[in-house]
């Protein structure tokens, strides 16, 4: 039986035990990028906290991770017409989110957003503003605190 023993060369490293932490973080984030539907920041926090401190100055930079996310994940398929998915094409509240479509133009809006739109006579506003308010949901109020301070 022979043996082959290799000397090591002039180029030759010590071994790194945090350089597994890192291919297992990448392999992770990669894995959850094309399995899950979680958001790319929300994986990749999620899989940081695992990873040992130690390990985090060999890290690539975080915006180099989430773009290692995003190839990751496949790209969305339209229909047969070009159109796009139903599952992008309504709200998750259920509602239509796509007011007009045709092959060079796409307007997104909801029948609720529409109502925004409304012209009413200045000496109305208010009594308009005051009936909107009351149809908006609570993740809506940023956009009506928005409105209150301009």
């Amino acid at each position: 039986m022979q043996a082959f023993i290799k000397e090591p060369s002039k180029h030759s490293h010590a071994p790194d035990p945090d350089r597994l932490h890192i291919i297992r973080l990448k392999n992770e984030i990669k894995l959850r990028g094309t399995s899950s539907a979680e958001a790319p920041s929300t994986i990749l926090f999620d899989v940081l906290r695992s990873t040992p401190l130690t390990a985090a100055f060999g890290l690539p930079t975080n915006d180099a991770l989430l773009q290692t996310i995003s190839r990751e994940r496949p790209a969305i398929q339209l229909d047969h017409h070009v159109r796009l998915p139903l599952i992008l094409r309504q709200t998750d509240r259920g509602e239509s989110f796509i007011l007009y479509e045709v092959d060079s133009m796409v307007i997104f809006t909801c029948d609720k957003n529409l109502s925004g739109l409304v012209f009413v006579p200045v000496g109305d506003v208010l009594k308009a503003y005051s009936s909107l308010v009351n149809d908006f949901d609570d993740e809506d109020y940023l956009l009506l605190d928005y409105f209150e301070r301009v």
